[in-house]
């Protein structure tokens, strides 16, 4: 009979279920009964929570790495910006740099062998010998394959796909009335 007084007792000492204080866990009611909490951000760096001597000189370390590796600005900006917010600016760096690395790395032909303007040259005797003669917008497509040959922009794949998209191209004219003026070209004779 003792077990019945402790277990009234234990019920006339805690509050009924409707009278739960507002400082109880969230109970999963959606965005309900979830208070704000007030004071500096858990996560980041902001005005009131400047970045530690330490971490300065980590992000400069970093910012040092990224500075060897050749980046274009826009690309270097947000480098960066991902240093800054890593946890390891450092390792981030790095990891940066691998990846800028490879894909430099990329961009040489991994058959062994270069692009370079016989490549090109190849490609404008192809339209010749299936045209007769290279129009406008071909010839400016043609242009701008040999600018990025030159600089070494273009991968292998890249420039395939090019020659692709440039081979597709149609010409406005007849196949017989170019035939007919090339051979006006060449001889003085119209057909």
């Amino acid at each position: 009979m003792s077990s019945k007084t402790d277990k009234s007792t234990h019920l006339a000492t805690t509050p009924p279920e409707s009278k739960k204080s507002a400082n109880q866990p969230f109970r999963n009611k959606g965005l309900r009964g979830r208070k704000r909490q007030n004071g500096p951000p858990t996560s980041g760096i902001s005005i009131t929570n400047p970045p530690s001597p330490g971490r300065r000189r980590t992000e400069e370390q970093a910012k040092s790495i990224l500075m060897g590796i050749g980046l274009e600005d826009r690309q270097l900006k947000g480098a960066i910006r991902r240093v800054r917010k890593a946890k390891q600016p450092i390792r981030e760096a790095k990891r940066i740099a691998q990846r800028a690395y490879a894909a430099k790395k990329d961009l040489d032909v991994p058959s062994g062998r270069k692009l370079d303007l016989s490549d090109a040259e190849e490609l404008k005797a192809k339209l010749l010998k299936r045209d007769f003669g290279i129009w406008s917008p071909q010839s400016d497509y043609l242009l701008r394959i040999q600018k990025d040959i030159c600089s070494g922009n273009i991968t292998k794949a890249e420039f395939e796909r090019r020659s692709a998209v440039l081979l597709d191209m149609v010409q406005p004219l007849s196949k017989e009335f170019r035939k007919a003026e090339w051979k006006l070209a060449r001889t003085g004779e119209w057909e």
